[in-house]
């Protein structure tokens, strides 16, 4: 059929071209298949790589370290752990010389120098700002640190936080708490955050504070309030009501709560002792008037520790919070929050750590790595003021005060003025040079400073000056005595200014304008 054998040969090899393609794909095809078959699917791969926790409330399983939930276990149940830390060398040597000696400190001057670090030359009259930490406090909060950078594992893992749980047991016995409810925060305001954050809130529900509430205080309770979509009821505490007395400031409470339907307040913050004016609030009015409208209660004690005695769980309240550092004289920044048993399950710190989940203490111990040693310091606080002896530093304050106001208001010539046990207000003459503006207030604090070497706060109400005067350990009356020439000093010879609220008792004249809300220092 084919002659040319040439033709005949390019057919074979056309052929056996073709056979070799095809063997060659058939080949490479059942490698293929083979290759596939032993790699996984693509939705086995996502099954072995991720699983998606539709409910992470039963599904979620946290990693809490055994060293932290043992720590939890500790502090929930007040028995100490088996390997308790040691105390620091200087806190042991200072009981064991009390022990020994006794422990005797003149108020004033002598205590100024053994007992704190503040400069000599500086009349202090401002601890109701941010404290003065004792010198034993602060030196063993720097042997604290010492050892965070001497073994930092150890320390943290171990050393801090049975060391926090003992200086809590301390705390709780001062304030007749029992240790399972306290839990350690940075600060009040920390503390207040905390409750506002756990509070059911929606629209048509309301949170309930005072022209007196601390600002950041009352800032945080009307973001929480925006972002709810819920409202604000603010108490107006006007200078009439504040010097007509408990009855009086209850009255307005009842009154503002009230104003809604019952329940609809589901948090009420309350001061115990006000920043400014400093006044002792009739806590058990207020409480009771609370508990009637369905509210919860905030009390916040800022300036209560250590000013006065103090029985948190019988005030009744469901929440309490206070500085370590201002009266009770801590390094900063120290503070407590006590929650009421019912309440303690919805209270989740600002920051969720190695805690979550181990309950209310195990929450609050751990918020990662934070230098905790100012709360390491509140037991050698402690130790101070039980050498001194209960009520010293309370009755060294009512000694002041009571010297101190009477003076002031002669040098000044006016006579409004608010007290509490360790603070007091009082109106200033008018200062031809410094008009009464906040501008002008900031200004006269700062030239009190750094020109008379006197430290107190200024402010402005009610298109007045005033000044806050703390009394506490190292003060004396030669402190005041400063201030007054000071102030006389800045009135040169400009008659005496007469009280913008008249000669009527307390300097209250008939008519006169309320102030509005004072600057909180």
């Amino acid at each position: 059929m084919f002659n040319d054998e040439g033709v005949l040969l390019k057919v074979t090899q056309h052929f056996f071209q073709k056979g070799l393609i095809v063997l060659a794909f058939w080949f490479g095809r059942r490698q293929v298949q083979r290759f596939t078959k032993k790699q996984p699917s693509k939705k086995s791969c996502e099954e072995v790589f991720f699983r998606v926790i539709r409910d992470p409330n039963h599904d979620f399983k946290p990693a809490n370290p055994l060293w932290l939930v043992e720590a939890a276990e500790w502090a929930t149940s007040g028995v100490p752990p088996e390997h308790q830390p040691p105390e620091c060398p200087l806190l042991t040597k200072f009981k064991e010389d009390v022990h020994e000696r006794g422990f005797h400190v003149e108020p004033g001057r002598a205590a100024r120098d053994a007992l704190f670090m503040l400069d000599p030359e500086m009349a202090y009259l401002n601890h109701g700002s941010f404290g003065a930490a004792f010198r034993l406090a602060a030196e063993v909060q720097a042997w604290y640190q010492a050892q965070i950078e001497r073994e930092p594992v150890h320390y943290f893992e171990g050393m801090q936080l049975a060391a926090i749980s003992m200086a809590k047991a301390e705390l709780s016995r001062f304030i007749c708490a029992r240790p399972r409810d306290v839990v350690a925060v940075s600060n009040a305001t920390s503390a207040a955050a905390v409750v506002m954050a756990s509070v059911p809130l929606g629209p048509g529900d309301f949170l309930l504070c005072t022209t007196m509430t601390y600002a950041a205080v009352a800032n945080a309770l009307a973001r929480t309030a925006e972002r709810a979509g819920a409202g604000l009821i603010v108490v107006e505490l006007d200078l009439y009501t504040l010097l007509a007395g408990d009855g009086a400031i209850a009255a307005r409470f009842r009154a503002a709560l009230a104003a809604v339907p019952r329940g609809r307040v589901r948090l009420a913050v309350v001061d115990h002792i006000g920043s400014n004016p400093p006044i002792e609030f009739p806590l058990p009015a207020i409480i009771a008037a609370c508990r009637a409208a369905g509210a919860k209660v905030l009390v916040d004690g800022a300036h209560a520790l250590g000013a006065v005695p103090l029985d948190v769980p019988a005030l009744g309240a469901d929440y309490y919070t206070s500085n370590c550092h201002k009266w009770l004289c801590t390094p900063k920044a120290a503070a407590f929050l006590w929650a009421a048993p019912a309440e303690q399950a919805v209270l989740v710190p600002r920051v969720t750590s190695h805690g979550y989940r181990v309950g209310f203490q195990g929450e609050f111990l751990w918020a990662g790595t934070t230098d905790e040693t100012a709360w390491l310091a509140v037991p050698a606080a402690l130790a101070v003021i039980q050498a001194m002896g209960p009520g010293k530093q309370a009755a060294h304050a009512r000694k002041m005060l009571a010297a101190a106001v009477p003076l002031l208001q002669a040098a000044f010539g006016t006579s409004v003025t608010l007290r509490c046990g360790t603070m007091s207000l009082l109106e200033l003459p008018e200062l031809p040079d410094f008009p009464p503006t906040a501008v002008t207030a900031k200004q006269l604090h700062e030239l009190l400073r750094s020109r008379f070497k006197v430290e107190v706060p200024i402010s402005c109400w009610g298109g007045r000056l005033w000044v806050r005067i703390s009394a506490q350990l190292y003060n004396e009356l030669r402190n005041y005595q400063r201030l007054a020439d000071a102030i006389s000093e800045l009135r040169r010879t400009e008659p005496a200014g007469a009280s913008a609220y008249g000669g009527a008792p307390n300097g209250l004249a008939n008519g006169a304008a309320p102030p509005p809300a004072l600057e909180q220092m």
